[in-house]
């Protein structure tokens, strides 16, 4: 719809607004508890003197308004997430991932497989993203070794089993597979073996081994010792493997924690999910410090909203450390913002709080170091052309023809030593 029309019939409803340019690019996509309202605030702020050269830009290249209204704004943030990641929008830089960290995917197929992939491109469901992909190999390896669970790319199902369709590979017989293609283990002990390394990524640990305990005394005393001591040696490889991974306070349950540390030009959000007092992901963000300082909420909303697409499920508790204190947190449909008071949040916080100071302390060097050398280059240039002052803003303008017709025209700005692309 074009602008002036959208500006009459926006709803004052929750939903997702797209803001697209003369060639009916999406340049950018947004999330609004009222629609109208958060709209229509692009067009005054435009107006300010005052305002960011970003807000300008995008409503002068603005020709049409779209938008999907949601039952809740938490719908919005997810679909706002989903969107943003489909058209890519020129204008979207609110959050940028500090790396491409690993996860686990366990497919979608009659005989499930565990696969270490940084992209999402095998239909199934993820967990993560982990902290390093050492850790996730480490155990792929221990579950793989545990239950025996296939890594082959054989299409597997139950009636290609039984017709005997396939033939076992070298890793059945080192014992490192327990053989399903060949029916050496049924299908429903394959799905049972895949529902308790789910319930493990799940943060379900004690749950498991409680299980594997009272499976294996209870093979014990039937007199199945072969039985029992498998048990045993699972049992004792997990809680070996649950040691070294880092904990909490099993007290704390699940939860979200997040810490946002802000220099003069970036800022940057590190985030340790918590499953039954364990850490079992993290993962960075960085934003600029003008979008810190404009709206802190929305940063805050775009992480959570980030994390339910990617992990598919959200503490409903989430821990802010950093947080201004003359800004009240955020109000969501399902969620608790907390900020850390007590020793077992700060504890938690500081852990969170180290990483995130490191890498704003690099990412704010960094702009100090390309801010100094533009710096030099332009009072290089003032010297060399002898100016009163730095030059503020250069036009460069070439003229081609082809014998005196055919006439073109180009420009190019810098502004403050930084080239204005647009």
């Amino acid at each position: 719809m074009r602008v002036e029309a959208a500006r009459e019939a926006l709803p004052d409803l929750p939903g997702v607004y797209k803001f697209l340019n003369s060639r009916g690019e999406v340049i950018y996509v947004g999330k609004a508890r009222n629609l109208r309202k958060r709209v229509l605030s692009y067009f005054t702020r435009a107006e300010d003197p005052a305002c960011d050269y970003k807000t300008r830009l995008l409503v002068r290249h603005l020709a049409e308004i779209e938008w999907i209204v949601t039952d809740t704004e938490w719908d919005a943030l997810l679909l706002e997430n989903n969107l943003i990641k489909h058209y890519n929008p020129r204008y979207n830089v609110l959050l940028k991932d500090g790396k491409t960290y690993p996860y686990l995917c366990i497919t979608e197929e009659p005989y499930p497989r565990l696969v270490f992939t940084r992209q999402k491109v095998y239909k199934g469901t993820y967990y993560g993203p982990f902290p390093g992909g050492g850790m996730l190999r480490a155990l792929i390896e221990l579950f793989q070794g545990l239950y025996k669970l296939r890594d082959c790319d054989l299409k597997l199902t139950p009636e290609g089993v039984a017709q005997g369709r396939f033939r076992a590979c070298v890793k059945y017989y080192i014992g490192t597979c327990a053989g399903p293609c060949i029916g050496k283990q049924s299908h429903t002990e394959y799905k049972a073996a895949v529902e308790e390394v789910r319930r493990l990524l799940e943060g379900q640990w004690e749950a498991v081994l409680s299980e594997l305990d009272r499976q294996r005394r209870e093979a014990a005393a039937e007199l199945d010792f072969e039985r029992a001591h498998e048990l045993k040696k699972r049992l004792d490889q997990l809680r070996a493997f649950q040691q070294r991974s880092i904990v909490v306070d099993a007290a704390q349950g699940d939860v979200e924690a997040l810490s946002f540390v802000v220099g003069v030009r970036a800022g940057v959000a590190h985030h340790l999910a918590v499953r039954g007092g364990r850490i079992v992901a993290s993962h960075t963000w960085q934003f600029t410090a003008q979008q810190w300082a404009e709206a802190p909420h929305e940063v805050l909303e775009r992480i959570v909203g980030v994390l339910a697409a990617d992990q598919g499920h959200v503490a409903p508790q989430v821990l802010v450390d950093g947080w201004p204190a003359e800004v009240p947190l955020p109000e969501l449909e399902g969620f608790v913002f907390l900020v850390p008071e007590g020793p077992e949040w700060t504890e938690l916080a500081l852990l969170c709080r180290r990483t995130a100071l490191t890498l704003a302390e690099e990412k704010n060097a960094f702009f100090a170091q390309k801010e100094e050398k533009r710096l030099q280059v332009l009072r290089a240039l003032q010297e060399v052309l002898k100016l009163p002052t730095p030059p503020r803003r250069i036009e460069c303008i070439d003229n081609s023809h082809l014998q005196g017709a055919h006439l073109v025209s180009a420009v190019t700005v810098f502004v403050d030593g930084e080239p204005r692309r647009s």
